[in-house]
């Protein structure tokens, strides 16, 4: 009996073990069939519904598989930290100044400079443009007081009609002399001499044309008086006339003109006349190229200590042959200005 009791007792070990095993799989069976009803009655599997995310579906399971523990059982997670992306640069809302970029200034080519009666630039320059020959300054310090008589007699003689007195007091306006400045009124009288054929009175008038003093200006006008004045033998004249011929002020230059008038005056021993005279010889303008002559008429005004005129005879002298150098030299030692004539030049005397 207790040998077939040993031999039965595994048998019976078996047995129960194979009824809990049974006993286990009918449970997980029922466990399983009720959680797919349970399933099938609350979702469509383990999809989400509509609008609910991986996370709503896990959370209304309670697992996240089968060999999964609870979330609630689960470590917490590991904190990792974050990955710092590196910082974006961004550009700057100001961008740096930068310097322009200054283009190079555009070389035109030059205009072809018109005729002047200036000499070659590459020597001693003469003067920079023709001008006639400045009047003395009004004396500023007030002559002596003349008599009241010797004016009243000037005032007489002019209302008569004597061309002197007219020409005298209205120098007398024009500088205020005796009688309140009015250079309309010096212009009136200056005429009234002038048209009495006064050759100084027509050389003034040219003058207060040409300049407006007293009279509207007129440059027509003043070539008339100054070619009155000039015909009767006044060297200022005929220089302030060449100079309006020269530089083209009434018009387009005329250098055959100015060369005329240059001559005229040059030759009367004008020092500005003989100047320009020179340039107009070296440069061939209104006459033709002359260096000789240019030498000769530069050597006159230098004799009369114009400096510019030395300085164009010292350049003139390195183009000259010898033998060309020694008859400019010849013609300049034997210039000799012609005589003027002082009733055509010189201010008249009250009386004379």
């Amino acid at each position: 009996m207790q040998e077939r009791a040993a031999q039965t007792a595994p048998a019976r070990e078996k047995t129960g073990t194979l009824r809990i095993a049974l006993i286990a799989a009918g449970l997980v069976v029922f466990i399983g069939g009720l959680y797919v009803l349970l399933n099938l009655n609350g979702s469509d599997g383990n999809r989400p519904a509509p609008g609910a995310s991986i996370g709503d579906m896990i959370e209304g399971s309670g697992r996240t598989g089968t060999d999964t523990p609870p979330f609630s059982e689960l470590p917490p997670p590991v904190a990792t930290p974050p990955v710092s992306a590196p910082p974006v640069s961004t550009v700057p809302e100001t961008l740096p100044e930068t310097p322009p970029v200054t283009a190079p200034p555009v070389t035109t080519p030059a205009e072809e400079p018109e005729a002047s009666l200036e000499p070659p630039p590459e020597e001693a320059p003469g003067p920079t443009a023709l001008v006639p020959p400045v009047e003395a300054p009004p004396v500023t310090t007030p002559p002596a007081p003349e008599p009241r008589d010797n004016l009243d007699a000037l005032i007489r003689a002019a209302e008569r009609g004597d061309a002197k007195a007219q020409y005298l007091y209205g120098l007398r306006f024009a500088e205020g002399n005796g009688v309140a400045q009015d250079d309309v009124k010096a212009a009136q009288w200056i005429e009234k001499a002038a048209t009495q054929g006064l050759p100084i009175a027509q050389y003034r008038m040219g003058v207060l044309f040409e300049r407006g003093k007293g009279v509207s200006r007129d440059l027509g006008s003043a070539m008339e008086w100054y070619e009155r004045a000039a015909r009767a033998g006044n060297r200022k004249a005929m220089h302030n006339l060449a100079v309006i011929y020269a530089d083209g002020s009434s018009g387009q230059p005329d250098y055959a003109q100015a060369a005329r008038w240059f001559q005229a005056g040059a030759e009367l021993g004008l020092k500005d006349s003989q100047f320009n005279l020179a340039i107009l010889y070296e440069r061939g303008l209104g006459v033709q190229p002359d260096l000789i002559e240019a030498y000769r008429w530069y050597a006159a005004a230098a004799a009369q200590g114009d400096t510019d005129a030395r300085a164009r005879v010292a350049a003139i002298e390195e183009k000259l042959s010898a033998d060309d150098l020694a008859k400019a030299r010849g013609l300049a030692e034997r210039f000799r200005p012609r005589p003027m004539n002082p009733a055509a030049n010189e201010p008249p005397t009250f009386g004379a």
